[in-house]
């Protein structure tokens, strides 16, 4: 019984089992087999231990040997998601700040508090929360700090909008 795995991160491994024992580690993309069972047997891979950042799934993973062995059996690893948010604070109220995460998503936001952006992002891909826009003209302006890094093993929460009023003197003064 064997079959290949596809879609697994450098550096992740996945363990595989056939009924529940027989466990193998692959730390690679490519093929794998299980020792020799006998025919007419049944199989049923199985994900023993998942990647520290990936979710692996099994198709075509059970059934009987008939006469041949199984090579079809399908192991897919894709990168978890995790979401991206914070805090906003200080928005003048009426006013609209609109930010956007790795050049999309855009979120309007028009009172202080937590957000999260709709769109979540690949465990090691990277983050990058930057302003589009914001309303207020020149009395008001809004950074962000914590906002740009790589997606770890979890959501991110920590980043920082901040909106201040500007404060001119008057030269008659």
């Amino acid at each position: 019984v064997g079959g290949s795995v596809s879609g697994l991160a450098t550096g992740e491994s996945v363990v595989l089992q056939n009924n529940g024992a027989d466990s193998q580690t692959q730390s690679t993309n490519g093929n794998f087999v299980f020792s020799k069972q006998a025919d007419g047997s049944s199989y049923a891979v199985t994900i023993a231990t998942q990647p520290a950042s990936q979710t692996c799934s099994v198709n075509d993973g059970s059934g009987s040997l008939a006469g041949a062995d199984v090579s079809k059996v399908l192991v897919s690893c894709v990168n978890n998601q995790y979401t991206v948010g914070g805090l906003l604070s200080g928005l003048v109220a009426g006013d609209t700040v609109v930010l956007q995460n790795n050049n999309g998503d855009d979120l309007p936001l028009t009172a202080d508090g937590a957000f999260t952006f709709a769109t979540a992002v690949g465990s090691g891909d990277a983050y990058a929360v930057a302003i589009l826009s914001q309303s207020g003209g020149l009395s008001e302006t809004c950074i962000v700090s914590n906002g740009s890094g790589t997606i770890g093993a979890s959501n991110v929460d920590n980043v920082s909008v901040i909106c201040c009023l500007l404060y001119t003197s008057d030269a008659a003064d």
